[in-house]
């Protein structure tokens, strides 16, 4: 059996990743993030959803949330970008123009991602100080 998606930052997302999976809910995001999204009780080859995040996906998710409307969050995939573009060494500036963000607001996010892990680092393990 393989391990639970990474928490995305969103419940929504997060709920859809346990559906769909990580990356095909990414996916999701990145397409229909920021809008209300009906999913249908079926899907042809064709439709938006199938293609964006596949056809087994697509079959998932509308077995799971047949006529439901969801509310896809669009923050987390944009901020998700942030930090994909950040680890593949683009500058501050750059990651600005490809998010649609400014630059202060870029780095607000990965100074905040850094603080995180800074907090996470502390908790994890204290290594000589557990009894």
């Amino acid at each position: 059996m393989s391990a639970a998606p990474a928490s995305t930052g969103s419940s929504v997302l997060d709920e859809i990743a346990e559906v769909i999976g990580e990356e095909a809910a990414w996916r999701l995001a990145r397409h229909f993030g920021g809008r209300r999204l009906f999913v249908p009780a079926e899907l042809r080859p064709n439709h938006p959803i199938a293609v964006a995040i596949g056809a087994a996906a697509a079959a998932r998710l509308v077995e799971h949330f047949r006529e439901e409307t969801l509310s896809v969050p669009k923050r987390v995939e944009r901020q998700r970008r942030v930090h994909e573009l950040a680890r593949r060494g683009l500058t501050r500036q750059r990651i600005a123009e490809e998010t649609d963000y400014s630059e202060r607001q870029v780095y607000r996010l990965l100074a905040q991602r850094a603080e995180e892990t800074r907090q996470f680092d502390l908790f994890e393990g204290g290594g000589d100080n557990d009894l």
